[in-house]
Protein backbone atom coordinates (compact mmCIF):
# COMPACT_ATOMS: atom_id res chain seq x y z
CA UNK A 1 0.00 0.00 0.00
CA UNK A 2 1.50 3.35 -1.13
CA UNK A 3 1.95 6.02 1.88
CA UNK A 4 0.37 9.30 0.94
CA UNK A 5 0.45 11.09 4.45
CA UNK A 6 2.86 11.23 7.63
CA UNK A 7 1.73 12.56 10.29
CA UNK A 8 5.21 14.38 11.94
CA UNK A 9 2.95 15.72 15.02
CA UNK A 10 4.13 13.16 17.20
CA UNK A 11 7.05 12.46 15.80
CA UNK A 12 8.35 16.54 16.50
CA UNK A 13 6.69 16.06 20.13
CA UNK A 14 8.74 13.28 20.42
CA UNK A 15 11.95 14.63 19.45
CA UNK A 16 10.80 17.96 21.41
CA UNK A 17 10.44 15.94 25.01
CA UNK A 18 14.02 14.24 24.19
CA UNK A 19 15.64 17.27 23.71
CA UNK A 20 14.80 19.04 26.86
CA UNK A 21 15.61 15.88 29.07
CA UNK A 22 19.15 16.29 27.05
CA UNK A 23 19.64 19.77 27.76
CA UNK A 24 17.95 19.38 31.46
CA UNK A 25 20.96 16.85 32.14
CA UNK A 26 23.43 19.00 30.60
CA UNK A 27 22.40 21.69 32.76
CA UNK A 28 22.41 20.25 35.71
CA UNK A 29 26.02 19.48 35.12
CA UNK A 30 27.25 23.16 35.60
CA UNK A 31 29.61 22.78 39.07
CA UNK A 32 28.32 23.45 42.52
CA UNK A 33 30.26 23.44 45.10
CA UNK A 34 33.00 22.29 43.30
CA UNK A 35 31.12 18.89 42.44
CA UNK A 36 28.95 17.60 39.52
CA UNK A 37 25.41 16.96 40.28
CA UNK A 38 24.95 14.26 37.39
CA UNK A 39 24.39 11.08 38.14
CA UNK A 40 26.33 9.42 35.24
CA UNK A 41 27.83 11.13 32.32
CA UNK A 42 28.53 9.00 28.83
CA UNK A 43 30.59 10.71 26.43
CA UNK A 44 31.59 9.16 23.00
CA UNK A 45 34.27 10.93 22.04
CA UNK A 46 36.81 9.62 24.90
CA UNK A 47 39.40 7.17 23.98
CA UNK A 48 39.82 4.27 26.58
CA UNK A 49 43.16 4.56 28.87
CA UNK A 50 43.06 8.41 28.25
CA UNK A 51 42.72 10.28 31.35
CA UNK A 52 39.79 12.82 30.96
CA UNK A 53 40.44 16.44 31.58
CA UNK A 54 38.47 19.79 31.62
CA UNK A 55 39.49 22.08 28.74
CA UNK A 56 40.64 25.85 29.03
CA UNK A 57 36.69 26.37 27.26
CA UNK A 58 35.73 24.19 29.84
CA UNK A 59 34.86 20.80 28.04
CA UNK A 60 35.49 17.34 29.24
CA UNK A 61 37.99 16.39 26.91
CA UNK A 62 41.23 14.09 26.64
CA UNK A 63 44.49 14.13 25.09
CA UNK A 64 47.26 11.22 24.25
CA UNK A 65 49.87 12.51 26.80
CA UNK A 66 48.03 12.21 29.40
CA UNK A 67 47.24 7.83 30.26
CA UNK A 68 46.49 5.61 33.28
CA UNK A 69 46.87 1.54 32.46
CA UNK A 70 44.34 0.43 34.68
CA UNK A 71 46.02 -3.20 34.42
CA UNK A 72 49.61 -1.41 35.70
CA UNK A 73 48.69 1.73 37.82
CA UNK A 74 50.84 3.39 35.79
CA UNK A 75 50.37 7.06 35.04
CA UNK A 76 52.56 8.70 32.04
CA UNK A 77 52.44 12.31 31.44
CA UNK A 78 54.15 12.63 27.94
CA UNK A 79 54.75 16.39 27.89
CA UNK A 80 58.39 17.54 26.71
CA UNK A 81 58.60 20.89 28.27
CA UNK A 82 62.05 20.98 30.18
CA UNK A 83 62.28 22.48 33.58
CA UNK A 84 64.72 25.26 34.88
CA UNK A 85 62.76 26.03 38.16
CA UNK A 86 60.11 25.07 40.76
CA UNK A 87 57.62 26.40 38.56
CA UNK A 88 58.23 25.16 34.89
CA UNK A 89 58.45 21.73 33.28
CA UNK A 90 55.66 19.39 32.36
CA UNK A 91 54.81 18.50 35.90
CA UNK A 92 54.83 21.59 38.72
CA UNK A 93 53.86 20.53 42.17
CA UNK A 94 53.73 23.12 44.72
CA UNK A 95 54.26 20.52 47.55
CA UNK A 96 56.34 17.63 48.88
CA UNK A 97 56.51 15.07 46.72
CA UNK A 98 57.03 11.21 48.55
CA UNK A 99 58.76 8.67 46.29
CA UNK A 100 58.43 5.39 47.75
CA UNK A 101 60.90 3.24 45.45
CA UNK A 102 63.42 3.99 42.68
CA UNK A 103 63.80 7.52 40.97
CA UNK A 104 65.49 7.83 37.74
CA UNK A 105 66.16 10.98 35.85
CA UNK A 106 67.02 11.06 32.84
CA UNK A 107 68.98 14.29 32.22
CA UNK A 108 70.44 16.40 34.34
CA UNK A 109 68.92 17.11 37.88
CA UNK A 110 69.19 20.46 39.82
CA UNK A 111 68.73 20.58 43.63
CA UNK A 112 68.26 23.98 44.70
CA UNK A 113 68.66 23.24 48.47
CA UNK A 114 70.03 20.61 50.68
CA UNK A 115 70.26 17.02 49.02
CA UNK A 116 70.84 14.38 52.14
CA UNK A 117 71.07 10.68 51.11
CA UNK A 118 70.71 7.98 53.89
CA UNK A 119 72.23 5.46 51.22
CA UNK A 120 75.67 4.78 48.79
CA UNK A 121 75.61 7.47 46.22
CA UNK A 122 77.38 5.90 43.15
CA UNK A 123 78.54 8.26 40.44
CA UNK A 124 79.59 6.91 36.85
CA UNK A 125 80.27 10.44 35.04
CA UNK A 126 83.53 10.55 33.49
CA UNK A 127 84.03 14.42 35.37
CA UNK A 128 82.79 15.06 38.58
CA UNK A 129 82.98 18.83 40.19
CA UNK A 130 82.14 19.84 43.58
CA UNK A 131 82.14 23.70 43.57
CA UNK A 132 82.01 24.58 47.78
CA UNK A 133 83.73 26.14 50.49
CA UNK A 134 84.31 22.85 53.02
CA UNK A 135 84.53 19.41 52.57
CA UNK A 136 83.75 17.11 55.26
CA UNK A 137 84.91 13.15 55.49
CA UNK A 138 84.95 10.92 58.14
CA UNK A 139 86.92 8.01 56.62
CA UNK A 140 90.45 8.66 58.25
CA UNK A 141 91.82 7.06 55.12
CA UNK A 142 91.25 8.18 50.94
CA UNK A 143 91.47 5.95 48.07
CA UNK A 144 92.32 7.16 44.79
CA UNK A 145 92.85 4.55 41.89
CA UNK A 146 90.93 1.77 43.24
CA UNK A 147 90.77 0.40 39.82
CA UNK A 148 94.95 0.69 38.80
CA UNK A 149 95.34 -3.20 38.90
CA UNK A 150 97.96 -3.19 36.00
CA UNK A 151 99.69 0.10 37.65
CA UNK A 152 99.41 2.13 34.18
CA UNK A 153 98.08 5.49 36.02
CA UNK A 154 99.83 7.82 38.41
CA UNK A 155 98.11 8.20 41.97
CA UNK A 156 97.99 12.25 43.75
CA UNK A 157 96.70 15.39 43.91
CA UNK A 158 97.21 18.68 42.22
CA UNK A 159 95.29 21.92 42.07
CA UNK A 160 95.59 24.99 39.64
CA UNK A 161 97.09 28.54 39.96
CA UNK A 162 98.19 31.24 38.25
CA UNK A 163 102.14 31.55 37.97
CA UNK A 164 101.26 35.19 36.55
CA UNK A 165 100.81 34.58 32.77
CA UNK A 166 99.15 31.35 32.52
CA UNK A 167 97.20 28.75 34.63
CA UNK A 168 99.58 25.85 35.67
CA UNK A 169 98.88 22.84 38.04
CA UNK A 170 101.29 21.84 40.80
CA UNK A 171 100.70 18.71 43.24
CA UNK A 172 102.65 15.16 44.55
CA UNK A 173 101.70 12.64 42.91
CA UNK A 174 103.29 8.49 42.79
CA UNK A 175 104.72 8.35 39.23
CA UNK A 176 103.77 4.67 37.83
CA UNK A 177 106.70 4.38 36.03
CA UNK A 178 109.39 3.99 39.11
CA UNK A 179 107.10 3.98 41.91
CA UNK A 180 108.61 7.59 43.19
CA UNK A 181 106.29 10.29 44.74
CA UNK A 182 107.35 13.49 43.81
CA UNK A 183 106.07 16.86 43.97
CA UNK A 184 105.68 18.96 41.43
CA UNK A 185 104.95 22.58 40.16
CA UNK A 186 104.32 24.68 36.51
CA UNK A 187 102.38 21.75 35.07
CA UNK A 188 100.83 23.74 31.79
CA UNK A 189 98.55 21.55 31.40
CA UNK A 190 95.27 19.69 33.35
CA UNK A 191 96.45 16.13 34.97
CA UNK A 192 94.98 13.48 33.46
CA UNK A 193 95.91 9.90 34.31
CA UNK A 194 99.32 10.28 34.17
CA UNK A 195 102.08 13.02 34.66
CA UNK A 196 104.98 13.61 32.11
CA UNK A 197 108.15 14.68 34.35
CA UNK A 198 110.05 15.47 31.03
CA UNK A 199 106.96 17.24 29.13
CA UNK A 200 104.91 20.41 29.84
CA UNK A 201 106.77 22.66 32.04
CA UNK A 202 107.14 20.53 34.90
CA UNK A 203 108.83 21.23 37.62
CA UNK A 204 110.11 19.63 41.04
CA UNK A 205 108.53 22.07 43.69
CA UNK A 206 109.94 23.17 47.22
CA UNK A 207 108.96 20.42 49.92
CA UNK A 208 109.83 22.28 53.64
CA UNK A 209 109.68 19.81 56.54
CA UNK A 210 110.50 19.20 60.24
CA UNK A 211 112.72 16.45 61.12
CA UNK A 212 113.54 13.73 57.95
CA UNK A 213 113.87 10.01 58.62
CA UNK A 214 114.65 7.73 56.19
CA UNK A 215 114.72 3.51 56.04
CA UNK A 216 117.26 3.84 53.04
CA UNK A 217 120.18 6.46 51.37
CA UNK A 218 118.83 10.43 50.70
CA UNK A 219 119.62 10.45 46.52
CA UNK A 220 120.47 13.84 45.76
CA UNK A 221 119.99 14.82 42.10
CA UNK A 222 122.74 15.55 39.69
CA UNK A 223 124.21 19.48 40.08
CA UNK A 224 122.06 19.87 43.16
CA UNK A 225 123.97 20.51 46.56
CA UNK A 226 123.19 19.63 49.94
CA UNK A 227 123.23 22.23 52.06
CA UNK A 228 123.42 23.10 55.97
CA UNK A 229 123.07 26.53 57.59
CA UNK A 230 123.16 27.71 53.87
CA UNK A 231 126.43 26.58 53.55
CA UNK A 232 127.14 23.65 50.78
CA UNK A 233 128.39 19.83 52.49
CA UNK A 234 127.80 17.88 49.44
CA UNK A 235 127.78 18.67 46.06
CA UNK A 236 127.09 15.74 43.04
CA UNK A 237 129.22 17.58 40.08
CA UNK A 238 131.50 20.29 42.25
CA UNK A 239 133.50 18.73 44.65
CA UNK A 240 134.68 22.10 46.19
CA UNK A 241 134.98 23.02 49.74
CA UNK A 242 132.88 22.14 52.70
CA UNK A 243 131.87 23.31 55.87
CA UNK A 244 130.74 21.88 58.87
CA UNK A 245 129.12 24.28 61.18
CA UNK A 246 128.74 21.79 63.95
CA UNK A 247 130.41 18.53 65.29
CA UNK A 248 130.76 15.64 63.42
CA UNK A 249 130.89 12.17 65.18
CA UNK A 250 131.75 8.91 63.30
CA UNK A 251 131.27 5.55 65.03
CA UNK A 252 132.81 3.82 62.09
CA UNK A 253 135.43 5.03 58.99
CA UNK A 254 135.18 8.41 57.84
CA UNK A 255 136.48 8.86 53.91
CA UNK A 256 136.37 12.21 52.76
CA UNK A 257 135.66 12.24 48.77
CA UNK A 258 135.78 15.96 48.33
CA UNK A 259 138.82 17.44 46.12
CA UNK A 260 138.77 20.72 47.93
CA UNK A 261 138.83 21.45 51.96
CA UNK A 262 136.83 20.14 54.28
CA UNK A 263 136.50 22.41 57.61
CA UNK A 264 134.74 21.88 61.07
CA UNK A 265 133.92 24.38 63.03
CA UNK A 266 132.94 21.83 66.04
CA UNK A 267 134.58 18.89 67.02
CA UNK A 268 136.15 15.86 64.92
CA UNK A 269 135.39 12.33 67.14
CA UNK A 270 135.79 9.00 65.63
CA UNK A 271 136.42 5.92 66.39
CA UNK A 272 137.35 4.51 63.64
CA UNK A 273 140.03 5.35 60.89
CA UNK A 274 140.27 8.64 58.51
CA UNK A 275 141.04 8.04 55.59
CA UNK A 276 141.10 10.16 52.24
CA UNK A 277 141.70 9.05 48.72
CA UNK A 278 144.35 11.29 48.17
CA UNK A 279 145.90 10.96 51.39
CA UNK A 280 145.96 13.84 54.68
CA UNK A 281 148.43 16.25 53.40
CA UNK A 282 147.91 17.91 56.89
CA UNK A 283 145.80 18.06 60.32
CA UNK A 284 145.35 21.30 61.70
CA UNK A 285 143.16 22.46 64.57
CA UNK A 286 142.62 25.53 66.83
CA UNK A 287 144.12 24.33 69.59
CA UNK A 288 146.97 22.40 68.13
CA UNK A 289 145.26 18.85 69.70
CA UNK A 290 143.47 16.63 67.63
CA UNK A 291 141.61 13.45 69.63
CA UNK A 292 141.49 10.23 68.14
CA UNK A 293 141.31 6.72 69.69
CA UNK A 294 144.01 4.47 70.56
CA UNK A 295 143.62 2.05 67.54
CA UNK A 296 143.43 4.64 65.28
CA UNK A 297 145.67 4.20 62.37
CA UNK A 298 148.85 6.95 62.11
CA UNK A 299 147.85 9.73 59.86
CA UNK A 300 149.86 10.01 56.41
CA UNK A 301 153.04 12.90 56.88
CA UNK A 302 152.08 13.32 60.94
CA UNK A 303 153.27 11.20 64.04
CA UNK A 304 150.96 11.10 66.75
CA UNK A 305 152.62 10.00 70.09
CA UNK A 306 150.61 9.73 73.36
CA UNK A 307 150.68 12.41 75.86
CA UNK A 308 148.61 10.06 78.00
CA UNK A 309 148.22 6.38 78.07
CA UNK A 310 144.73 6.84 80.22
CA UNK A 311 143.41 9.63 78.09
CA UNK A 312 144.72 8.28 74.84
CA UNK A 313 145.40 11.91 73.98
CA UNK A 314 147.76 12.01 70.82
CA UNK A 315 150.18 15.34 70.07
CA UNK A 316 150.93 16.27 66.33
CA UNK A 317 154.42 16.47 65.48
CA UNK A 318 155.46 17.25 61.97
CA UNK A 319 158.07 15.83 60.47
CA UNK A 320 159.37 16.02 57.12
CA UNK A 321 158.09 14.88 53.96
CA UNK A 322 159.52 11.80 51.92
CA UNK A 323 162.88 12.13 50.81
CA UNK A 324 163.86 14.48 53.31
CA UNK A 325 165.62 14.63 56.64
CA UNK A 326 162.98 13.91 59.95
CA UNK A 327 162.89 15.94 62.56
CA UNK A 328 161.22 14.89 65.28
CA UNK A 329 160.64 16.64 68.62
CA UNK A 330 159.27 14.11 72.01
CA UNK A 331 156.67 15.16 73.95
CA UNK A 332 156.30 12.80 77.08
CA UNK A 333 152.77 13.37 79.03
CA UNK A 334 152.62 13.11 82.33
Amino acid sequence: MAISQVALSNTFNEFRSTFNDAANTINTLVPSANAISANSITLGTLTSGRVPVVSTAGLIVDDSNLTYNTSTDVLTLGGATDASSTTTGTLIVTGGVGVAKKLYVGTDLSVAGDATFTGNVTILGSNSEISTTQININDSLLQLANNNTSNTVDIGLFGQYNSGSANVYSGVFRDASDGIWKFFKDYTVEPGTTIDPAANGFSYANVSIGALSTANNISIGTGQAYQINGANVLSSTVLGSTVLASSLTSVGTLTTLAAGNTTITGTLSTTGAITASGGVDKLTTTSGVVSVSASAAPVSGYALIASSATTATWQTIPFATTGKAIAMAMVFGS
